[in-house]
């Protein structure tokens, strides 16, 4: 059976599970809960009763917004899988954003072929400089 790809929200214990299977772990369910809780748009991919994929949008609602967690469960990666998580967030971005608006991402290494194939540039380029990270002790 194929995966569906549904615009809901996981449960908290979901997202880590996948984070944990991914070596994303370090969150606590309390933690996890909040960051779900502050989220604007999700998209879950299932195959019966299993979560093999998810992705969420945090942002400002109107003209930022960053695509987050991009998740896939290993056995599953390379069935597109991925692409149908992130046509669904575009499709929610789209249904509020204002022109001009701004979507953003940190690709995972090898991953940005995806992001490329739906018009994400990636930086430094001629354009932009290069993106940055700050991550909090």
């Amino acid at each position: 059976m194929g995966a569906v790809v549904e615009q809901v929200a996981i449960e908290a214990t979901e997202f880590l599970k996948l984070r944990d299977a991914l070596d994303w772990g370090g969150l606590s369910s309390e933690d996890a809960q909040r960051s779900l809780d502050r989220s604007l748009f999700f998209a879950r991919a299932m195959d019966g009763d299993e979560v093999v994929g998810f992705g969420r949008v945090v942002g400002d609602g109107v003209m930022y917004f960053y695509i987050q967690d991009m998740m896939v469960a290993a056995n599953r990666q390379g069935e597109g899988i991925g692409a149908r998580i992130l046509e669904s967030l575009l499709q929610q971005i789209r249904g509020v954003a204002i022109k001009g608006a701004t979507v953003g991402l940190m690709a995972a290494r090898g991953k940005s072929g995806l992001y490329a194939r739906y018009g994400f540039i990636k930086r430094p380029s001629e354009i932009y400089d290069a993106g940055m990270t700050l991550v909090l002790a």
